[in-house]
């Protein structure tokens, strides 16, 4: 939920600024704005690592079960902050005009690159299922690497309200 907050946030407060043709301040408030998440994300990210053996124990789950979703609970910590930062520079993005390149980011990486990943890893390989979950979840890194230029470029950072 907070993640999906925060991407709100952005999209609202660095998208009011870029149309009040403040694009300084925009940069600047979503640079905040993203220190913010990823520290709020590196804490619930840290505490769902801490927590993920008791979670399971919320429902009549045991043995291989439990363990199962410990580790993935544990997996899920460890990726929070990646999946936390490419959502907010998607919505930063997305603030700025760059629909296509959010459709991009979102539904062709998603569609080509990480069910693509897990139908060949899963059906292809005799890989165990919590290697074959880490390297789908992992592939937000390479999200991680393409939303960074991106961020830094301030292909964004324009009134897109003044263009039309």
């Amino acid at each position: 939920m907070l993640m999906f907050a925060m991407g709100s946030v952005v999209a609202i407060m660095v998208g009011q600024q870029l149309g009040a043709g403040n694009i300084e301040q925009a940069k600047e408030t979503d640079r905040r704005l993203i220190f913010v998440t990823l520290i709020s994300h590196l804490i619930m990210g840290g505490l769902l690592f801490l927590a993920a053996p008791l979670i399971p124990l919320l429902y009549e789950v045991g043995g291989q079960t439990h363990d199962l979703a410990v580790s993935m609970l544990r997996i899920q910590g460890i990726v929070l902050p990646a999946h936390a930062f490419v959502h907010v520079v998607y919505f930063t993005l997305r603030s700025g005009g760059k629909t296509l390149v959010t459709f991009l980011f979102d539904c062709v990486f998603t569609l080509g690159v990480s069910a693509t990943l897990s139908v060949i890893l899963c059906r292809m390989t005799a890989l165990p299922i919590m290697t074959c979950y880490t390297l789908v979840q992992g592939t937000d890194l390479v999200k991680v690497l393409i939303a960074i230029p991106l961020l830094k470029s301030n292909c964004w950072a324009k009134n897109i309200i003044d263009q039309e």
